[in-house]
C-alpha cells in the first residue's frame, strides 16, 4: 500500500534525544520537542542528530531559572542554541528561533564563505542578535571554596583562518573558539564580546590577522604561561572584579598548549586545551 504524506512526514523525522534537569513540565517538554523538530524543516541537507536539553532551576532568587539548548548535526555540520529565561516557556521560544538562525547559517555556509572571499563589505554578523551578555545573571553564583574543574576537554584543534572561526563560532552558538591560526600555526582564541570579536594569541602577531575580512580586534596583551590551577586563580580574580570576560586565555605551563578556562552555566570551571 502506497504511504500517505503523513507517514512519509514521519519516517523522514530524526529521533530527538532530550535531557531533562530539575522540574521541566511535561508540557515544557512536549513544547521543546515541537519546536526543534519544526525548526529543521529549513535544513536542506540529512539532519543526523537532534537533542534537546532543558535544565529547571529551583532558587527563586534568581531571575533565569529556566536554560535550553538545541543540538542538531546537520548535512555533517554541528549547530547549536542555547539561552536562559525567567520561564522554561520564553527560553524554549529564545533558543528555537536563534536554532532556526544557526541552521540556516550552516545551509548557506558554503555561499557565505565564498561572499566573504569576493565582497568584504556584503558580510556582516549584525544579523545574529544581541551579543550574548558575558556577565549576565544566568551565572550560578558559586563561592570560591565550592567551585570545581567539573569538565576537561582535551581535542586537536583545527586549522582555520580566523574569518572560518569566527563562522564555526557562531553555528556552535559559543561565546569563544579555540582554534590553530593558519597564519601563524599558533592555538588562538576567537571571542565574542559586546562590540564584536576580539583575537587572543600567545603574543601579539599583526601577522594573525593577514586578509581577514570580519572585523576583528587584536587583543594586546600577552598570553600567560601558567598552570590550570593558576589560570582558575585568574579567572577567579576577573569574576569578582567583573573585570574582561568569564574566561582566560593561557599557555599551559605543563604541556606548552594554548588552552582556556572559562566559567559554565552552573557557576563551576570548564577547561578546553590542544592535544
Amino acid at each position: 500500500m502506497e504511504k500517505t504524506k503523513a507517514e512519509w512526514e514521519a519516517d523522514r523525522r530524526t529521533p530527538i534525544a532530550h535531557v531533562i534537569r530539575g522540574p521541566v513540565d511535561t508540557i515544557d517538554l512536549e513544547y521543546g520537542l515541537e519546536r526543534i523538530e519544526h525548526a529543521t524543516r529549513v535544513a536542506s541537507g540529512p539532519v543526523l542528530r537532534l537533542e534537546l536539553r532543558l535544565t529547571q532551576h529551583q532558587d527563586p532568587a534568581r531571575h533565569l531559572r529556566a536554560f535550553a539548548e538545541m543540538h542538531a548535526v546537520v548535512n555533517g555540520q554541528p549547530v547549536r542554541a542555547r539561552g536562559a529565561a525567567p520561564t522554561m516557556h520564553e527560553a524554549i521560544d529564545a533558543v528555537a528561533q536563534r536554532f532556526t538562525l544557526q541552521i540556516e547559517r550552516a545551509r548557506d555556509r558554503q555561499a557565505a564563505q565564498h561572499q566573504r572571499l569576493t565582497d568584504a563589505s556584503s558580510w556582516h554578523h549584525a544579523d545574529r542578535g544581541a551579543p550574548n551578555d558575558p556577565h549576565h545573571d544566568g551565572v550560578f553564583p558559586r563561592t570560591p571554596e565550592t567551585r570545581e574543574l567539573v569538565r576537561r576537554k582535551v581535542f586537536r584543534l583545527e586549522r582555520e583562518t580566523v574569518d572560518e572561526a569566527a563562522l564555526d563560532l557562531e553555528l556552535l552558538d559559543h561565546d569563544f573558539f579555540l582554534f590553530i591560526n593558519v597564519a601563524t600555526d599558533e592555538p588562538n582564541l576567537l571571542v565574542r564580546t559586546r562590540v564584536g570579536y576580539e583575537l587572543f594569541q600567545p603574543h601579539p602577531d599583526p601577522r594573525g590577522l593577514t586578509r581577514v575580512v570580519t572585523e576583528v580586534r587584536a587583543h594586546s596583551e600577552v598570553a600567560p604561561v601558567c598552570s590550570v590551577a593558576e589560570a582558575r586563580v585568574l579567572l577567579g580574580l576577573q569574576h569578582e572584579t567583573n573585570d574582561h570576560l568569564p574566561f582566560v586565555f593561557f599557555v599551559d605551563r605543563d604541556r606548552g598548549v594554548g588552552a582556556v578556562v572559562y566559567r559554565r552555566f552552573d557557576g563551576h570551571d570548564g577547561l578546553i586545551a590542544a592535544d
